[in-house]
């Protein structure tokens, strides 16, 4: 499948304004259609730790909290998650009660993309999601109220890809 540049200069599309001085070869960008062609177009451009196995996830003492809390693990690099992101995550999500681990998705070589806005709505990850960067690790404690299941867990989460770019079709 080809690919298509869109031609820089008019200045008319939101966000596409440049600083004056800025070179003109900037303004041009590749348009993936589908949101596997921005993952294979921009993965390689920001490398990210190799975190072959999944972390120990460990449940904080007392009663869960009522708002979801986000807690940076290891800060990322390069671009962050928007709401409309499309992303790749590795996760380990445990129980808060029990302590056990329920959903483990760590082994997967290229996650799949989703997007933030519909894929994370229900969840309570979406809060926790935004601002992320790539490359980073982040604990996620959401509460019963606030998660699809009726039970407050607690997440790890590698963001392994991150693609803010509208896509054509």
């Amino acid at each position: 499948m080809a690919l298509s540049a869109c031609g820089g200069g008019s200045g008319s599309e939101t966000g596409s304004a440049t600083a004056a001085g800025e070179a003109s070869t900037s303004a041009a960008e590749t348009k993936p259609k589908t949101p596997r062609e921005a993952q294979a177009a921009t993965t390689s451009a920001h490398p990210i730790p190799d975190t072959p196995k999944p972390p120990k996830v460990s449940v904080p003492a007392g009663p869960p909290p009522t708002h979801v809390v986000v807690n940076d693990l290891r800060r990322g690099h390069g671009p962050a998650v928007t709401k409309h992101s499309w992303i790749g995550i590795h996760f380990v999500g445990v129980d808060y009660e029990t302590g056990k681990p329920f959903e483990v998705r760590w082994d997967q070589e290229a996650p799949s993309l989703r997007e933030v806005a519909y894929a994370f709505k229900r969840n309570g990850w979406e809060r926790g999601l935004v601002g992320m960067r790539l490359g980073g690790r982040r604990e996620l404690i959401i509460p019963a109220d606030s998660y699809k299941g009726g039970r407050a867990v607690v997440y790890v989460v590698d963001l392994v890809d991150v693609q803010n770019t509208a896509f054509t079709g």
